[in-house]
């Protein structure tokens, strides 16, 4: 018989014996065991040969009975001297007399016994053929990055080095940006240093992106362990405040599934120190909950050995699930339980209220403190070679034959480009030799639109739809060159970095500290602020997502539906040009310039006719869908061609081509316009001193504007003084360069021509809505010289987004 002194793992209470028959197995060790404690709750219904044993000893040393181990398990806790000893069961089969014949009889601890109180996880095996495929595009351009744009991957590397050497509650990095930008991209060049754990912070489905799939156990038991930890019972103040009993007392699931990954990272080979460590075979690992000083004595451990201890990468961690009241606590518990523990996280994703869940502490002022880092810029899209060798080799025909297909590419983000460059390559295949250029751009352009909306869904979504508008507006695109300040202050909300494709108006990372949960940058306010890339930055996101030859800017739904909506959604501030001057009824204008915008893209990259043009500008009055609209006199439908007869100097007007527009006061660059690749020009939205409102320019074309607009949206309609003085205006500022000009307005009071004292200056009404046209005044011909065109639009009842009919 041998007496053998026992210590229960993680529950309170002294060391106890049980005796055995030397001749008898660990499996009836086990029954001896469990009655033994039968009395201990947990076990009631627990089957013996469910408990856990483990020797009591580290090499040939056994536990002293009387050792500060002991000691620390007598009240409960699990010390990092025991936790080294958990890592082999006792075989059930082996004898007691082979295990414990030489042992010390007295005075040592022989046995620990761990309550079966996991739970499993399984993780690794995820990836099927495809996903797999993603996987190896992800890392080979990881490599890419790491090669080509180094200067990225170290300012992260360089504050993961600074912040793991803090103390305490460590600060967080937040990688935050719109969707395409390359965040999840980035994850995947961060080797050289040390290693680290990635995985999506969110549930993976069938439409998720591909390399996620990859990563569907480890973010399905990431979710589980959270679940568990019972996120309901915890007041959302606790969660928020990372010294709160929650983190610094209570024993968590997700302790225990940290400490789990600590351990695997621990027994690897050293040639995965410095890498991303991915589970690529299937594997089942138990979790049990334990306290942050279990975690904490693990990377202390690692430190010791010399190991370099890993980060933790959360992709797509967001505060804004839908219909989830408790997202804010779940999002805030998993990004704080790793700083609670002393480990590095970056958190990224296309929401940055993460980066706002602060804890508002108490007393009447704070210490401000390291709050996070936020990295907000990436680098260029690294192309890698298609795995279908003919495609490639009609994409490296095509971008040699046409440079300005490559220029696009480098100068547009990761996700537009591969649509862009996947669908060129297939156009270039079915087409052969034979195709036009122009005809390849606007089916590629129509690709990315069709494939980001599919994925996406923005224009489905208010909050998406209002982003399109601020997009499209020009709001707040300003060059990089711009002091950030600026950038700020003309910033949107983080609605449209969400929903849509805004960035963070921030430099390329930005240290901000907290005090009082106020988040601050060099001690002013900071707020997580969008604003939109420009074209120089982003050629992509304005020649195909803001609409094209195919889809409109708003799909199939008028300008004017959009825009009437627009006031019934609330938490927006819509947008205008910040180059042009503000003034009453902005919003009127920015309408009408909206408008003109999405008309111009109806045929293309090729431009379009004026004549053609002109109908589908009318048809963005329309109440729902856009049509185009003819125009009618009396009984009979007219040509636009048939109201300039007579004025030869704007005989040509029909046939000329409208260009295909950048946004309000937006320039394409010299690689577009240069390029012979189709008719780009330019919307521009001047200042009072111009006198016009709006004008329409080929290229960089010195001579006159194709078109000029003047807008007259006042309650009162307009008469036929108010056009006097606009052809006076014009008259003085613009004289050899205008002939003919189309004045937006309200409605029309009793026009009276007969002191009309522009005998060569003909006027003439169209009804916006239903293209019927009036003339109030037609010079006898061989006198007709310049005309304008009153375009009667109806109130526009922004407010309550109604309009009037015309």
């Amino acid at each position: 018989m041998i007496s053998l002194y026992c210590a229960l793992i993680g529950v309170a209470g002294s060391a106890f014996s049980v005796d055995i028959d030397a001749n008898k197995s660990v499996g009836h060790l086990k029954k001896a065991i469990k009655a033994e404690i039968s009395d201990v709750l947990t076990l009631k219904n627990v089957p013996a040969n469910n408990l856990q044993l483990f020797l009591a000893k580290k090499g040939d040393t056994w536990l002293e009975l009387a050792s500060e181990e002991v000691f620390e398990m007598q009240k409960g806790g699990i010390p990092v001297g025991v936790l080294e000893i958990l890592r082999e069961q006792i075989n059930p089969t082996e004898l007691a007399v082979e295990l414990f014949g030489g042992a010390p009889t007295t005075k040592v601890i022989h046995i620990l016994v761990k309550l079966p109180t996991s739970t499993v996880i399984t993780v690794g095996g995820d990836e099927d053929a495809d996903s797999l495929l993603e996987l190896k595009r992800y890392q080979r351009r990881g490599v890419q990055i790491q090669r080509n744009c180094s200067e990225y991957c170290e300012r992260i590397l360089d504050k993961i080095d600074s912040i793991s050497h803090r103390n305490g509650v460590l600060p967080f990095i937040c990688v935050v940006a719109s969707s395409g930008m390359g965040k999840s991209q980035l994850a995947f060049a961060l080797g050289g240093r040390g290693p680290w754990f990635y995985w999506p912070a969110t549930s993976i489905g069938v439409d998720s992106q591909p390399i996620y799939k990859n990563f569907v156990s480890i973010a399905e038991a990431f979710d589980k362990v959270t679940k568990k930890d019972e996120l309901k019972k915890k007041s959302e103040v606790d969660i928020l405040n990372c010294i709160s009993a929650v983190y610094s007392h209570e024993k968590l699931w997700i302790y225990g599934f940290i400490l789990t990954l600590l351990e695997y990272y621990d027994k690897l080979e050293h040639d995965s120190d410095a890498g991303m460590i991915y589970f690529e075979k299937k594997m089942s690992m138990e979790v049990e909950k334990c306290d942050r000083n279990a975690v904490l004595a693990f990377r202390d451990k690692l430190k010791r050995d010399g190991k370099a201890v890993p980060f933790f990468v959360l992709d797509e961690l967001t505060a804004s699930k839908c219909q989830d009241e408790e997202a804010e606590k779940y999002a805030a518990f998993q990004r704080n339980v790793f700083r609670a523990c002393g480990l590095v996280v970056l958190v990224m994703g296309t929401d940055a209220k993460i980066a706002k869940l602060t804890h508002q502490s108490g007393g009447s002022s704070g210490d401000p403190h390291m709050w996070m880092t936020v990295f907000s810029r990436f680098p260029p899209y690294q192309p890698i070679r298609f795995e279908d060798e003919a495609k490639q080799d009609a994409w490296d025909r095509i971008r040699a034959h046409y440079p300005v297909l490559m220029t696009i590419v480098e100068h547009s983000r990761g996700r537009f480009v591969r649509h862009f460059v996947d669908r060129a390559a297939v156009y270039a295949m079915e087409k052969s030799h034979t195709f036009d250029l122009r005809d390849l751009l606007d089916d590629a352009f129509c690709y990315v639109r069709t494939r980001v909306e599919e994925t996406k869904r923005f224009m489905s979504k208010p909050e998406g739809r209002n982003a399109q508008m601020m997009a499209m507006s020009n709001v707040d695109a300003v060059e990089t060159s711009e002091p950030e300040t600026k950038r700020r202050r003309i910033a949107s909300g983080i609605q449209s970095m969400h929903s849509h494709f805004a960035n963070l108006a921030d430099s390329q990372h930005t240290d901000v500290y907290v005090s009082q949960g106020e988040l601050t940058v060099n001690s002013k306010e900071w707020l997580p602020l969008c604003s939109f890339p420009t074209i120089r930055e982003d050629v992509l996101l304005y020649l195909a997502v803001l609409g094209g030859k195919t889809y409109s800017g708003y799909y199939n739904e008028s300008v004017w539906r959009v825009f009437s909506l627009w006031k019934k959604r609330h938490g927006f501030t819509m947008g205008e040009t910040t180059k042009a001057v503000s003034q009453n009824y902005k919003y009127y204008e920015n309408m009408v310039a909206h408008m003109i915008f999405c008309a111009s893209r109806r045929n293309g990259v090729r431009g379009i006719l004026f004549q053609d043009f002109f109908p589908w500008l009318l048809g963005e009055f329309r109440e729902q869908v856009t049509v185009p609209t003819k125009l009618v006199m009396g009984p009979r439908e007219m040509a636009f061609s048939e109201l300039l007869d007579g004025y030869h100097e704007l005989a040509e007007l029909p046939g000329k081509t409208v260009p295909f527009l950048a946004p309000p006061n937006a320039e394409w660059p010299p690689y577009i316009l240069g390029a012979g690749c189709g008719c780009f020009g330019h919307l521009d939205r001047l200042e009072n001193e111009g006198r016009s409102n709006i004008s329409v320019r080929e290229n960089v074309s010195p001579y006159a504007p194709l078109l000029i607009c003047e807008f007259k949206h006042w309650f009162e309609n307009i008469d036929a003084r108010m056009v006097e003085g606009i052809i006076d205006g014009l008259e003085t500022t613009q004289k050899d360069k205008w002939k003919i000009v189309f004045v937006f307005c309200d409605g029309v009071a009793n026009f009276r021509t007969q002191s009309w004292s522009h005998a060569s200056v003909g006027c003439v009404r169209i009804a916006c809505r239903s293209g019927h046209v009036e003339w109030f005044f037609q010079p006898v011909k061989g006198e007709r010289k310049k005309i304008v065109v009153v375009m009667v639009t109806g109130r526009v009842d922004l407010k309550r987004g109604r309009s009037r009919a015309n």
